[in-house]
């Protein structure tokens, strides 16, 4: 648990809190990575999403949004809006922003994303990733390694995929995720969970935690010139909203935790920690599992903490909302860590 040294911590919060605060937005907007504008009209939008079989369009967007619930849909399926004379379609995939191709899977039958792509990109401050799947063809020169411009045409929309349930020609769409990427020992962890299983370079989905592409459209066309991505991810640094729309709050008890190297615009300045050495991790966790905000603890702000995962917080508003992840469960009363979710902090913190 932690002890009353956090309210010292709390009152930093509205200081000089996160790294990078004092940086004035360097917006670089994201463009629709398909033809299909009907996202932009509320009477046009249920046109832009297409739906899982007998669901309505909702089931295409980002979240719980399927099984009841109970299964989470890290991105969003967009529409096809052209399509040749034998029904499949034509639509270009276009890279949302500029970056650099990170990775290109043309094997179908090696994944459920089917033939897709991962595209690099930094955006203020944020190394973020979009994924473009169920391409039906990867266009000429798109490779790891290749840098290309936003609007660059990198593939043609499709129905590719290794699923026992094909998609169907009139359901070709794009499947689109932003994401951040979690842990740069991935490979080690998976081959070594997973042997015989394809780790797709570090950039298999199970590494890479999703952020809601139509909610970041929505802010960054309402914000325009003042949108920022940190800002975005982080909450705006608002306490009250935090504690709102996050699932959870997880004490790590390790030194060193990779996700924070990677994303300091996302980590606390702590100067209990900078001082006396940090032994911990304090991270709030979104209902998809994505780390949105992480405070470095030292021995003297914890105690009586037993193992290498303890629960500070549960948000049991959020819980009963999007429970798709399956992280959580209440046992006599108490909120308990699910094994599929201490997996998946070993999955993140694992270094060999």
């Amino acid at each position: 648990m932690l002890v009353s040294k956090r309210i010292f911590l709390t009152s930093l919060f509205f200081g000089s809190f996160f790294l990078g605060l004092l940086f004035g937005a360097s917006a670089q907007p994201f463009v629709l990575p398909t033809p299909n504008k009907d996202i932009l009209n509320p009477s046009t939008v249920e046109n832009y999403f297409v739906p899982t079989v007998g669901r309505t369009w909702e089931s295409g967007t980002f979240g719980c949004v399927r099984s009841e619930r109970q299964q989470i849909h890290e991105g969003i399926d967009i529409r096809s809006k052209t399509f040749d004379r034998r029904g499949e379609s034509t639509d270009p995939v276009f890279a949302t922003a500029d970056g650099r191709v990170a990775y290109v899977n043309n094997s179908p039958g090696k994944s459920s994303y089917g033939r897709y792509i991962v595209i690099q990109h930094n955006i203020d401050g944020i190394e973020l990733y979009s994924l473009y799947a169920h391409l039906s063809s990867v266009a000429k020169g798109i490779a790891p390694g290749v840098s290309v411009k936003q609007n660059h045409t990198i593939g043609v929309l499709g129905r590719s995929a290794n699923t026992k349930a094909t998609i169907s020609k009139e359901r070709s769409h794009l499947h689109f995720e932003f994401c951040l990427y979690l842990s740069p020992y991935f490979r080690p962890w998976y081959q070594k969970n997973y042997p015989k299983q394809d780790f797709h370079a570090g950039f298999h989905g199970w590494n890479l935690a999703g952020i809601d592409p139509w909610d970041v459209f929505r802010e960054q066309w309402k914000k325009k010139t003042e949108f920022n991505l940190a800002n975005y991810i982080r909450k705006d640094g608002s306490l009250t909203r935090m504690d709102q729309e996050q699932l959870c709050r997880v004490l790590i008890l390790k030194k060193d935790f990779p996700f924070a190297k990677r994303y300091p615009r996302l980590t606390a300045v702590n100067k209990i920690a900078l001082e006396e050495g940090i032994v911990a991790w304090d991270v709030r966790f979104d209902y998809n599992g994505l780390p949105f905000v992480l405070i470095p603890r030292a021995a003297s702000e914890i105690s009586e903490v037993k193992g290498k995962y303890h629960l500070l917080a549960v948000n049991e508003e959020e819980q009963a909302k999007n429970p798709g992840r399956h992280f959580l469960k209440k046992e006599r009363g108490r909120w308990q860590m699910t094994s599929k979710f201490i997996q998946y902090l070993d999955q993140i913190t694992y270094i060999p």
